[in-house]
């Protein structure tokens, strides 16, 4: 999670954009978890293992690409000078069927989880995890980080909006320590 999230902080130039991607991990490494301990109460010889280990780590990244969707279209938006709820309310409407696309390699991980014969037993886990984090993350994403996204501009904008007005009031000393001005873009300005 550090090395993606410091990824992500040099392509956005920005520290809290890909705090709100990282928002996407947490139902994908239940749904991980999950998908491990149902397929362990079917099969009892399924357990955490390296490859299972593997599959969080895989699943991890592939998750991630969904909310990435999400924000950098966002972003791209606001750029153009679309307004941020407008812009969140688009991408939620417009990035809806690549990110299904992505979610349908679900189908691929069946085998995995399905499959009988010599040697399957050592990818179940591994499929278990992908496919239990993978859908639950989908069903999450989609929510979850619009609503942090539109969350953190919001504060965002309130904030920038309460140091606008102590500099406006000529509190000096307040204007010297945080030069923020009331006129500057909250989504762009970092």
């Amino acid at each position: 999670m550090l090395l993606n999230y410091l990824l992500m902080c040099s392509l956005y130039e920005s520290f809290t954009y890909p705090f709100v991607i990282l928002f996407s991990l947490p139902p994908a490494l239940a749904g991980g978890r999950l998908g491990l301990r149902i397929l362990h109460a079917v099969e009892p010889t399924v357990k955490m293992d390296v490859i299972a280990i593997l599959g969080f780590i895989l699943m991890a990244g592939i998750v991630v690409n969904s909310a990435i969707l999400l924000v950098e279209q966002a972003l791209n938006h606001m750029r153009e000078g679309m307004p941020p709820q407008e812009a969140i309310l688009k991408i939620a409407r417009t990035r809806l069927r690549p990110i299904f696309m992505t979610a349908s390699s679900l189908l691929g991980f069946l085998p995995l989880v399905l499959a009988s014969g010599a040697g399957s037993e050592l990818y179940r886990g591994m499929g278990a995890v992908q496919l239990g984090g993978m859908l639950l993350s989908t069903l999450f994403t989609l929510v979850l980080v619009p609503v942090m996204l539109s969350l953190w501009i919001d504060a965002r904008t309130a904030l920038l909006s309460l140091v606008g007005k102590r500099a406006a009031n000529g509190d000096q000393e307040d204007a010297a320590l945080l030069p923020v001005r009331a006129d500057v873009d909250p989504v762009h300005s970092e």
